[in-house]
């Protein structure tokens, strides 16, 4: 299981390594949501799942991939005329948020000391991808993890007004049943993983 922007993102582009390294073994991948119970890998059937961790659970082994640092990101077209030239200008911009992260522009701004800036207005998405592409068509300012628009921004799509980053403390993790890590392809697929992972 995999969340859709993370698999989409940062997963897709690296697989093709996987696979052309180990041609007899095949993954599937199904949609993995943030729910408000941890996922259950019997019942869901999953042999392992790349999620935003959930914390610690007794039987459950977890892999740091990538941190959930981020960074606000916004078209171009929002900085021209100095309209973004200090963090106090966000006030005459919409804030876009994402759900499963709700402080997530408060707890930035608090770090930034622009306490006249209201964190928490502007509209809700669901998914990264619908949060970054709302930022690309200038609808506002996003607070993203960097790896989840580095496409958009080197190509142009997204800058960064202000390159300070707000480290959640969290991050994006391989999860499995402890009792599963010596199946030869899971530890295959978990070895590559972290490999690509310490890669950058």
């Amino acid at each position: 299981a995999v969340q859709p922007t993370f698999g989409t993102r940062w997963l897709m582009p690296r697989l093709p390594r996987f696979l052309a390294a180990h041609r007899r073994i095949v993954v599937n991948f199904r949609n993995y949501t943030t729910r408000p119970t941890p996922l259950d890998f019997a019942a869901e059937d999953v042999d392992a799942a790349i999620m935003l961790e959930e914390g610690a659970r007794p039987g459950i082994a977890t892999h740091l991939l990538v941190a959930d640092s981020r960074v606000p990101v916004c078209a171009p077209a929002l900085m021209q005329g100095g309209r973004m030239a200090s963090v106090a200008a966000l006030a005459q911009h919409t804030l876009l948020q994402h759900s499963t992260r709700p402080r997530a522009w408060a707890e930035w701004l608090a770090m930034m000391g622009a306490d006249g800036v209201d964190g928490f207005r502007g509209p809700r998405f669901h998914h990264h991808a619908m949060v970054a592409e709302a930022a690309a068509q200038g609808l506002g300012v996003a607070l993203m993890p960097r790896f989840m628009v580095a496409e958009e921004l080197a190509g142009g799509r997204l800058v960064v007004p202000f390159d300070r980053a707000l480290d959640t403390g969290e991050g994006y993790v391989l999860a499995y049943p402890e009792a599963s890590g010596g199946r030869p392809a899971l530890r295959l697929f978990r070895d590559w993983l972290l490999a690509e992972a310490a890669g950058g």
